[in-house]
């Protein structure tokens, strides 16, 4: 477990940590062929939020956009609005999902965990 959303340096600084590690792995996959390199950062950032606890949406209210909608126009150089949210979030699961993958062999440990 990690820290909150919005969190403390520590916390943060560590989910930049195990984003970096989730992004260095996935280059052992073909995700860098088949997804834009903005939604792998994201996909990255996400799971490493998830793995240590880390809320990227603390303070969300309802119908807010979803905090990786305003970084992906960015990326994009696209309106927030024009940014399809649910073949985003589909493309980030696949992604998520293939980055795991690469851990299911027992020889590669989860970023930050004891070998």
């Amino acid at each position: 477990g990690g820290g909150g959303g919005g969190g403390d340096a520590d916390s943060k600084k560590l989910l930049v940590q195990y984003a970096w590690s989730f992004v260095n792995d996935s280059l052992r996959t073909t995700l860098c062929l088949r997804f834009a390199p903005h939604l792998v950062a994201l996909a990255a950032i996400r799971l490493a939020a998830r793995y240590i606890s880390y809320n990227l949406e603390p303070s969300a209210q309802p119908g807010a956009a979803r905090w990786f909608v305003p970084l992906a126009a960015a990326a994009t150089a696209v309106r927030d609005d024009a940014i399809d949210v649910r073949r985003m979030e589909a493309d980030l699961q696949r992604i998520e999902s293939d980055i795991l993958m690469l851990y299911e062999d027992k020889s590669k440990a989860l970023p930050g965990a004891a070998a």
